[in-house]
């Protein structure tokens, strides 16, 4: 029953069904540009330091950022087609022409390159740059050009070169320069005064041609090149015995060699009418047909480029190699793989071991006695002492000598002839066993086997382990189907649960990654890591893949590496991200038989339904995630230059941005967050490439753009533009100071005139009955007017914006003083306005410290009249005769009691008195006996001075 169980989930649950691909598996495939920009047949290309793919086609050049390409701009010339390109450190493009003229841009302009010397009128085959920064070009002609401290120097037959007619160049140490030419192989330098040159030719140096079509650096030896010949096939030479030597290709035959590519483990070549594939031991390994290629080229994500007649092709380079080509029978019935230091593939068919021979591309099919077409092969491990083991359902454990291919049966191990065997692992030469009868570990080192059965212990509880893992530090990890993961630590046991953050029972496998983390794979729970204390998820809320992840491995970096039923990826080891390799369009549908990877120094291997397939990281690879970068900045459409133009008027307020992720890897699941600081700040998600922001208000802004494949932003690249939108003149400080000086000059203005109006309307009022009251009323006393402006003028230089509601309530004040002045008596409620204006300008003097306490009701401001000013005589006279601080606050209350209105303010008197002639409370207990013939009461005692008013009705 539990042989079923396992059956049932091993094979029916954690695999899905295999499909055969048809069809020839190219290496390269072409990228769909835009047929309507490249209309031209491609010619050369190159890549920026900026990851920007540049290609000559035609009679232009245009820029590809792996979803489409833009033509570059070009001066006024007569066209001719594109003979070679260039970018430089600057990221300047320069791009040669048959007619021997050269153009650069930068910027979105465009120059003719016009030394005084002149330029030749040959074609141009090849631009580069020296570790100097000096240029260098050469024609199909007219020889070698050197730009040295602003001259153009050539060099030609007439000093020594091997012929004029050449057609590659590549840089070498000490800033020497080596040309393919017509006539052989030529050295050349030059220190601005002396040209030297040394000439190698088939005769007396090795060559296989003297045609040499192509150049290119080892970048494992920078002392050897590598030429590719007219009919001489692909060699090397040595810089430093001056000795060529063939490098046997024989599928090149006497084609034409066009270009040659060095990588880590591979040569690529281009002919007449093919690409080749070879291992640096010359092993043939793949042939793709193709039209006229040309150039070959590596990006910094390390996928290979192909420039042929029918357009630009890319690949996933060395990153993904297929090793073998399952057949359908193959492809259905395979379990494991692995592969042998010699590089040979085992892997099985059913019950069957098939060696495949890359060097030989020959399989070798092994029988193992005792096997049924029944029997099912689970398992593959290699001990590094020459043996390969081999577990199957129901018939235990074989091993081959990888020698001879010689089988035994491990018969050491008892009741092997009936195990099943759920997985064989190991660590130097501990080999660890896991099987439905039990756990069991044995030695390699012995001459003899010994197992011994862990069962018995009862630390792990259960039979069901997927993969045993033992790490760096020699702990023993045990992936169960129940009892989640237990690891063994000096044959002590420690189980890991919820409790320890690993909320899952069933644990697939486990690795540890080159920091020292240890991960393991779960059922439909993604992935758990371990940093020696507690586990941590790693689910969809870091943008995984999938969370059921059958095998897990690591790469040639150290970085885990992942297999699930959507395909294949990895976590970065030191950042924690997920990294999408870009899964090639062939390897078909992917294996998810448990623990079925294999990693080597060669790589890691699985297979799919297509075959078998390497993952490795070149050394030459450089990102893993797109680039972000801002390709343009636009006021109102027009581009703008980005370095200088960062500070816009006010009306300059609409910008829009164009930016890209670069990852030619996937560029279409490439996704963008973006936020312009100022504005929104908050992050937008978007797959677009381009934002436009309208109408931005005067202010700093800074726009922030961020790429990711996986929807993780966590470790993005990022990259961001500042740039400021000035104030309106309207807006400026100045202006604001200027309008409220003006402003309170104009009002100081009014308010003098209107007292000079009502002096003389005064004077003229003499001779009325009233003279006594008039004169008594011009007493008021207006003598903090001055106190007011100094208040005012301190406003302006704290508080522009409060300045203007200060004076319109001075203004206020001053207008009710005017008016009152006109008459005898005033609303109740008139007269509080004015309180509350006088309030509001003596509080911007003393802030707190000065309380109004009004309990007036809305029925008594309207039933009740008083003579004008009366109750800011009081008001005055408690502030100027009392302490105001924060200390000593001054309440000024305001009530009816006893039909009379009480003004009362407690007493804190100053210890300098001011200067006091006594009118004021004389001048309304006048007015109060001519207006109403009444009195008022005036109480003074120690903690208050009160006053209080008989009411008058009004009328």
């Amino acid at each position: 029953m539990r042989l079923f169980l396992f059956i049932s989930l091993l094979f029916a649950i954690c695999k899905l069904p295999a499909q055969n691909a048809g069809g020839q598996n190219y290496l390269f495939w072409q990228q769909q540009l835009n047929e309507t920009v490249l209309a031209a047949k491609p010619s050369c290309f190159t890549f920026s330091k900026t990851h920007l793919l540049f290609i000559g086609a035609g009679s232009s050049v245009y820029c590809y950022n792996g979803l489409s390409a833009s033509v570059l701009p070009l001066p006024a010339m007569k066209p001719s087609p594109v003979t070679a390109v260039c970018a430089d450190k600057n990221n300047t493009v320069w791009m040669g022409f048959q007619n021997g003229r050269i153009v650069t841009t930068a910027q979105q302009t465009a120059a003719l390159f016009n030394p005084e010397e002149g330029l030749p009128k040959s074609s141009i085959s090849k631009i580069l740059f020296d570790a100097e920064n000096r240029l260098w070009f050469a024609t199909q002609g007219e020889g070698i050009y050197v730009q040295h401290k602003g001259k153009l120097y050539n060099i030609n037959t007439d000093d020594g070169l091997a012929d004029n007619y050449i057609y590659d160049l590549q840089l070498l140490p000490n800033n020497a320069i080596a040309a393919a030419t017509d006539k052989g192989l030529s050295i050349c330098s030059f220190n601005g005064s002396k040209k030297t040159i040394e000439n190698y030719n088939s005769s007396n140096h090795g060559l296989t041609d003297n045609i040499i079509r192509s150049i290119t650096a080892d970048p494992a030896d920078k002392y050897t090149i590598w030429l590719g010949y007219q009919q001489g096939g692909i060699g090397t030479f040595s810089l430093l015995n001056k000795k060529a030597r063939a490098f046997p290709v024989p599928q090149i035959g006497e084609a034409q060699v066009n270009d040659v590519l060095v990588l880590d483990e591979q040569v690529w070549i281009t002919t007449d009418m093919n690409f080749l594939q070879v291992d640096k031991n010359g092993t043939f390994i793949y042939q793709q047909p193709l039209t006229s290629p040309t150039q070959l080229a590596v990006d910094e994500e390390a996928n290979g480029w192909l420039l042929s007649y029918n357009g630009v092709f890319k690949s996933n380079g060395e990153k993904l190699n297929q090793l073998v080509h399952f057949s359908a029978d193959e492809a259905n019935n395979t379990h494991d793989v692995w592969q042998d230091e010699a590089g040979n593939v085992w892997y099985n068919n059913k019950n069957i071991i098939v060696k495949y021979s890359r060097k030989e591309n020959r399989k070798q099919l092994i029988p193992l006695p005792g096997l049924d077409s029944k029997t099912d092969i689970t398992s593959l491990y290699y001990d590094g002492a020459g043996y390969l083991w081999i577990g199957t359902l129901g018939k235990g454990i074989y091993r081959i000598n990888i020698s001879n291919n010689k089988v035994q049966r491990l018969n050491e191990l008892a009741g092997n002839e009936s195990m099943s065997i759920l997985s064989i692992s190991g660590r130097g030469a501990t080999v660890w066993i896991s099987s439905l009868q039990g756990i069991f570990r044995t030695q390699t080192n012995s001459s003899t086997f010994t197992f011994e059965n862990l069962t018995s212990l009862s630390g792990i509880g259960i039979n069901y382990i997927y993969h045993i893992y033992e790490d760096s530090k020699g702990r023993v990890w045990f992936a169960t189907d129940g009892k989640g993961l237990v690891m063994m630590e000096q044959n002590r046991f420690t189980h890991f649960g919820e409790q320890q953050g690993l909320a899952a029972k069933v644990i697939y496998a486990v690795a540890e990654d080159r920091t020292g983390t240890i991960w393991c794979s779960t059922l439909q729970k993604g992935l758990f890591s371990y940093n020696g204390k507690n586990f941590t998820r790693f689910g969809k809320e870091k943008e995984l893949p999938d969370t059921d992840i059958s095998s897990l491995d690591i790469d040639n970096r150290g970085n885990l590496f992942c297999i699930s039923r959507t395909g294949y990826f990895l976590i970065d080891a030191a950042t924690r991200t997920v990294i999408l390799p870009g899964t090639d369009r062939f390897t078909g549908v992917f294996s998810t038989d448990l623990n079925c990877t294999h990693h080597s120094a060669k790589g890691t291997l699985f297979f799919t339904s297509t075959g078998v397939f390497q993952y490795r990281r070149p050394s030459y690879q450089i990102y893993n995630q797109p680039q972000t970068s801002i390709q343009s900045v636009s006021l109102f459409l027009n581009k703008l230059n980005e370095t200088t133009d960062r500070k816009f008027a006010y009306d300059e307020n609409n910008l829009s941005f164009s930016f890209t992720g670069l990852y030619y890897t996937d560029p279409a699941r490439v996704q963008y967050q973006y936020k312009l600081e100022g504005y929104n700040n908050e992050w937008q998600r978007s797959k677009n490439t381009e934002i436009n922001f309208p109408k931005l208000q005067h202010g700093t802004y800074r726009f922030r753009v961020r790429s990711s494949v996986t929807g993780n932003f966590d470790h993005a690249t990022e990259a961001s533009y500042s740039f400021v939108i000035s104030k309106p003149f309207w807006l400026q400080w100045w202006f604001i100071t200027l309008s409220i000086l003006l402003a309170a000059a104009i009002l100081w203005y009014v308010i003098k005139e209107r007292e000079k109006s009502a002096k003389r309307w005064q004077q003229l009022q003499t001779e009325k009955l009233q003279s006594q009251y008039e004169t008594l009323k011009n007493q008021v006393n207006p003598h903090f007017l001055f106190n007011s402006f100094n208040t005012l003028l301190g406003i302006i230089e704290e508080n522009p914006k409060r300045a203007a509601e200060y004076v319109e309530h001075l203004s206020d004040f001053y207008r009710s003083i005017v008016n009152m002045r006109e008459k005898d008596l005033i609303s109740l409620g008139d007269e509080i306005a004015v309180i509350d204006d006088y309030f509001f300008i003596q509080q911007k003097r003393f802030g707190c410290a000065l309380i109004v306490d009004n309990r007036l009701t809305a029925e008594e401001k309207n039933r009740y009249s008083i003579p004008p000013l009366t109750l800011q005589l009081l008001v005055e006279n408690a502030i100027k005769h009392n302490v105001v601080s924060k200390e000593y606050p001054l309440t000024v209350e305001l009530f009816i009691e006893d039909g009379q209105l009480v003004v009362r303010n407690n007493r804190k008197e100053k210890t300098t008195k001011e200067k006091s002639e006594g009118m004021g409370l004389q001048n309304i207990r006048n007015r109060f006996s001519l207006i109403a013939d009444k009195d008022i009461t005036i109480e003074s005692t120690e903690l208050f001075f009160t006053v209080k008013l008989p009411l008058i009705k009004h009328a």
